[in-house]
Parts: C-alpha cells; sequence; structure tokens
C-alpha cells in the first residue's frame, strides 16, 4: 500500500503478511458510505471492528515492545493461550 513504509517494522509483516493471524483488522481498502454527501471528502469511513468472540480470545493480553541485542520486536503475553507458536504469530486456546 501507499503508506506501508510507515509501519514500524517489528508489525509490519503482521499487517501485510498473507497468513497473518490479524491481517483481516488491517484491511488495504476501507469501504465508504456517501451518507447523502457529495463531495468524497465528506463521506464516512467506515472501519473495521474486532468481533466479541475474537476479543474473547486475547482478554487480558498485553503487547510488550523488547529490545535485545538480536534485535527489537513486539512480544504478545496472552492469559488465553494454552501452547503458543516459536514465532508468537499463532496460539492454541486454554
Amino acid at each position: 500500500s501507499l503508506s506501508s513504509h510507515a509501519l514500524p517494522p517489528a508489525v509490519a509483516s503482521l499487517m501485510t503478511a498473507s497468513d497473518s493471524p490479524v491481517k483481516e483488522f488491517y484491511p488495504l481498502e476501507f469501504k465508504q458510505d456517501p451518507n447523502g454527501k457529495r463531495m468524497a471528502w465528506q463521506w464516512v469511513v467506515l472501519l473495521p471492528f474486532i468481533d466479541e468472540v475474537s476479543l474473547g480470545f486475547v482478554d487480558g493480553g498485553e503487547l510488550d515492545y523488547t529490545e535485545q541485542l538480536i534485535g527489537a520486536s513486539f512480544v504478545v503475553k496472552n492469559p488465553q493461550a494454552a501452547s503458543s507458536c516459536g514465532c508468537g504469530t499463532s496460539f492454541a486456546v486454554k
């Protein structure tokens, strides 16, 4: 996308990778509602939301940013996860 260069490197793949577990919450295009207006800049942008069921899978979770000698990254601490993969992109629910 036109603004993908502005994404923090640590989360860029979460927002752009085709197999990202959160990609559906970061669409490349948004639906717009003219809401009776003629000029596009007056239209309402319909933003996606996280449904209640999905939100329950991360309830109480924390997103932390860490810097180490091997690099910087975001770390997800999810109390709802029974186990997770080594790369941090998926987890099994308790």
